[in-house]
């Protein structure tokens, strides 16, 4: 199984985020909830239920992982929320 990871943070104390994503809820899973990063959007299962507004804009550490499950709404490349905080 291969993994790829990559960690993102933010600053708390800096205005500028050190990465920003975009919540959408338009994400090809069966919830439909994830991330936008650099224009791709990731599916993700663990968006905190405070932060699901389509098109709010946070601080997100995540890690992208690829979901084997083989079902109509699921598999592909997954964002595995670690931390998110608003901007």
């Amino acid at each position: 199984m291969l993994f790829i990871t990559l960690f993102y943070t933010c600053n708390k104390n800096d205005d500028d985020c050190a990465n920003s994503v975009i919540i959408t809820n338009t994400a090809p899973s069966c919830d439909g909830w994830g991330i936008i990063v650099s224009g791709t959007k990731y599916p993700s299962m663990n968006i905190p239920d405070q932060f699901k507004e389509a098109g709010l804009v946070v601080c997100a550490t995540y890690e992208l992982y690829d979901d084997l499950r083989l079902c109509a709404c699921c598999g592909g490349k997954y964002a595995d929320i670690k931390k998110m905080s608003r901007k």
